[in-house]
């Protein structure tokens, strides 16, 4: 990104299960290898974080924490400790106590980069004294970060606090909420902005430079991608990040890309974020691929990881899960309709790339040595050896039905697969092996009608 975008980070600041400390520790060592110099710690289900975010850490918690901070100094990342104070009072001075002793517990440790995320809450007061204090919801925040900013201004050491707003995408002129925070907040505060979606497709550097005029400051572009909670947890988000402008550095503070709930696994978008980084310019999605794979589990490896990525292409980068896959079914299809059944080269072709994808699965399961990113995916792994299973049975079951031979040991394994795959909580290899499937099913349907 250049000089301009000082901030090259990643963020821990999804739902669900988050990281334990080694994960932690781990993914740091990897951002400072890697050219990221900020790690945001905010995981949503980190109940001292959020929830509970008035009480203190355990003990050993702490402890953990320190190691980690201790560690990311000495490698060149900034820590950044984030509470979202989601229930507080902003014009409390007890609840604003509670914040600040929190925040100096982690001065103590040698933090001194902290974060205020205020997203995913309600526009209304919880508290009626909040109501009488501020005429806006915008006024209540700009409050509440710039007297936390004052606060840190007074501490021996000098701190910087970087804040996400309640609206924190959309397209101009944005939000009065927005405006007025734009208006408000010292300047010295920085502010996150996801773009024009919470998670989004494209960022243009028209998106960032719009959003810095209003909010008065070039904002900390905080990237859903490759993040996959909520909504998204059926998925695997492996592939490179798209549709990032090369000329974001113009009008950034920073970037920081919202890591997956699985760490490991992670580090293979994360690497191709860090080329982009590197080189927005001159950044080529598949290259990046190919060098993350590489690096992450050798040339054997990435042939195998290549054909999973390549099955989980969902994201909010792009609508479709297995485009390849998704054509070769469709030449099969046409082939099966034409005539011929399995002899036709199509059906080989369809027939080739399942195996791959089965040999894919064989490898992850039974030959990779790098078991955390094993562990990471073997749920998607397991549901792309049933795909591979379904479709290479189905294309049996219409052999055999084309030649008049059996079909009843095909036809049952078939069903196994394709009740194992309805069960699954994961996604991949999208939903196109079910044309071959049905097509399967109606042949067997019709050769067991009687003759007229």
């Amino acid at each position: 990104m250049g000089t301009a975008a000082s901030v090259r980070g990643v963020i821990e600041g999804f739902y669900g299960t988050y990281y334990t400390s080694p994960e932690r520790d781990d993914l740091i060592r990897f951002a400072g290898e890697q050219g990221f110099n900020a790690y945001f710690y905010g995981p949503k289900q980190d109940r001292y974080h959020r929830a509970l975010w008035r009480e203190r850490y355990p003990a050993s918690t702490i402890g953990q924490f320190a190691r980690t901070v201790a560690q990311a100094k000495e490698i060149g990342v900034d820590f950044w400790y984030v509470i979202s104070p989601t229930s507080i009072a902003y014009s409390s001075d007890d609840d604003f106590r509670c914040l600040t002793a929190k925040l100096y517990g982690f001065y103590e440790l040698g933090v001194r980069h902290f974060g205020v995320f205020l997203d995913d809450i309600r526009h209304e007061f919880e508290h009626p004294i909040d109501r009488e204090h501020f005429g806006t919801y915008a006024s209540a925040h700009v409050h509440l970060c710039n007297r936390l900013y004052a606060w840190l201004g007074d501490l021996q050491e000098p701190c910087q606090l970087a804040m996400c707003p309640t609206d924190y995408h959309g397209v101009a002129p944005f939000s009065e909420y927005i405006q007025e925070l734009g208006l408000g907040l010292h300047e010295g505060i920085q502010v996150f902005y996801t773009g024009p979606e919470i998670c989004s497709r494209t960022i243009s550097l028209e998106d960032v430079q719009a959003f810095a005029t209003v909010a008065r400051r070039k904002p900390i572009v905080w990237d859903n991608y490759p993040v996959n909670d909520l909504a998204m947890r059926s998925d695997l988000h492996l592939g490179p990040i798209l549709g990032r402008d090369a000329r974001l550095a113009e009008s950034v503070a920073g970037y920081a890309a919202n890591a997956m709930n699985e760490a490991e696994a992670s580090k293979i978008p994360l690497l191709t974020v860090a080329d982009y980084l590197r080189d927005p310019a001159d950044y080529d999605p598949r290259t990046a691929l190919d060098r993350a794979l590489r690096w992450m589990v050798g040339e054997t490896g990435a042939l195998h990881f290549k054909r999973i990525a390549e099955n989980a292409s969902r994201s909010c980068l792009a609508d479709e899960e297995a485009p390849y896959l998704d054509h070769l079914v469709e030449r099969a299809l046409c082939d099966i309709q034409a005539g011929g059944g399995g002899e036709l080269p199509a059906v080989a072709e369809l027939r080739r790339y399942l195996g791959d994808l089965d040999e894919a699965a064989h490898y992850v399961k039974n030959v990779c040595q790098h078991y955390a990113l094993r562990r990471d995916v073997l749920p998607w792994i397991e549901l792309l050896e049933f795909w591979s299973a379904a479709g290479q049975r189905a294309l049996d079951v219409i052999r055999c039905v084309d030649a008049g031979e059996p079909y009843r040991v095909p036809l049952f394994r078939l069903r196994e697969a394709t009740q194992e795959i309805q069960k699954h909580s994961k996604r991949i290899c999208g939903q196109s092996l079910l044309a071959i499937v049905e097509h399967a099913n109606r042949l067997v349907d019709a050769a067991w009608q009687p003759q007229i």
